[in-house]
């Protein structure tokens, strides 16, 4: 990916987080996402994080990222240079296809995520050796141009 493929998704993920927002489970994440100064829906369960915030955070992670098993043989480092994907470790809960409900999750539902995540894994390695990206519009060109400009400008220095 170019480093303008990468600002691109970077901008579209902040903008996803601020106009439709993200669920979270737990009342906690959203009492502190609240004080911090999103908008949070406690009802739905949704937070609406500004991009300001979600920057604050940026900057003050260390970097790079380490993640941690329980068996070091399977800990990896998040950088610029490398795609991973894998579940979020817990596996506590599923959506479950048959009946649409949330629910506990069993062993069978684990490993199956597993699989999953193995060929997803695949996939993203097919795609991203064979995908080629379409230049933008000239239109979508500027209209990122001036999101990014408001942006800048609301931030308060």
């Amino acid at each position: 990916m170019s480093p303008n493929d990468v600002d691109q998704i970077h901008i579209s993920s902040l903008d996803v987080l601020d106009q439709i927002g993200i669920k979270i489970y737990s009342e906690r994440a959203l009492n502190i996402l609240n004080d911090a100064g999103a908008d949070v829906d406690f009802r739905a369960g949704v937070a609406k994080i500004p991009s300001h915030l979600v920057q604050e955070a940026l900057d003050k992670c260390k970097r790079p990222v380490r993640l941690s098993g329980r068996n070091p043989k399977y800990d990896f480092t998040l950088d610029e240079d490398h795609v991973h994907l894998c579940t979020d470790g817990s596996g506590i809960g599923v959506l479950d296809l048959e009946t649409g409900q949330r629910r506990a999750s069993t062993k069978k539902d684990v490993d199956g995520s597993k699989n999953v995540v193995r060929v997803a894994g695949e996939k993203v390695k097919q795609i991203l050796a064979t995908h080629k990206v379409e230049p933008l519009s000239r239109a979508l060109q500027d209209d990122l141009a001036r999101i990014i400009h408001e942006g800048e400008e609301a931030i308060p220095r």
